[in-house]
């Protein structure tokens, strides 16, 4: 094998793909905060790879969001870092064969992935790829965010902060929701957990339906409910669409 071939991306991620043991790719997180634009890449490929597999668990942690916690704890990063590091990631296999056609490689400028499907939504795509390319990222968030009110249809949260007394989760630079640890530790992690789902579902405009159950038994009694809602939904949005 030639050297070149271990500098190319396609190696890269080759071999990122092999690498499946949670404390092996716990490790690589760790070492790698704090460095180069490839290992930012590194970061959200893993990331994406303890969240999607939940290899978190075979590190002791029952979520994702619990797994974000502990490296916040390790590494004195927030968690707006994790998870835009995690949304390069997502963002980067998404779209990664098209990125690798145009030449797009971490020197580029990986803080510009994080807006490219809001760009995408609204413009026409080879407009947006060229702007990726010779943009910087600040040009290119003002880009992908230069769209009339009345196209305006995505409700997104942009960033969330995490403070000493609770969360806060901002859209468009103000502040949206504000979660304060004082009501208890379980009802925060539920209002929470809820919150970033709802923010996951309306920005991909489908629908949610989100209810507490404490056993096994709630759960035998909802579930008929939950099955015919689901088929009432696939009912409706199938005569939506064939209007």
């Amino acid at each position: 094998m030639k050297t070149n071939d271990y500098e190319s991306l396609d190696f890269f991620i080759a071999c990122m793909a092999e690498i499946m043991d949670p404390v092996m790719v716990n490790g690589n997180i760790l070492d790698t905060i704090k460095t180069t634009e490839l290992s930012i890449l590194s970061l959200g490929l893993d990331l994406v790879k303890i969240r999607n597999y939940r290899l978190h668990e075979g590190l002791g942690h029952k979520n994702f969001s619990a797994y974000v916690q502990y490296l916040v704890t390790e590494s004195q990063k927030t968690r707006s870092s994790i998870y835009k590091w995690l949304k390069i990631g997502e963002v980067y296999l998404k779209y990664e064969d098209k990125l690798l056609e145009i030449g797009f490689s971490p020197k580029d400028g990986l803080t510009k992935l994080p807006y490219l499907e809001r760009a995408l939504k609204n413009n026409s795509h080879k407009e947006v790829y060229d702007n990726l390319m010779k943009m910087k990222q600040r040009a290119f968030a003002n880009y992908a965010r230069s769209i009339t009110e009345e196209n305006e249809t995505e409700v997104k949260i942009e960033e969330e902060t995490e403070e000493e007394w609770g969360i806060k989760f901002t859209y468009r630079g103000i502040e949206a929701v504000r979660v304060n640890k004082t009501i208890g530790k379980s009802a925060f992690a539920m209002i929470v957990s809820g919150i970033r789902l709802a923010i996951r579902v309306l920005e991909k405009r489908t629908y949610v339906w989100v209810v507490n159950l404490n056993n096994k038994k709630e759960w035998r009694l909802f579930k008929p409910v939950v099955i015919k809602a689901r088929e009432e939904l696939r009912r409706r949005l199938s005569m939506e669409n064939n209007k």
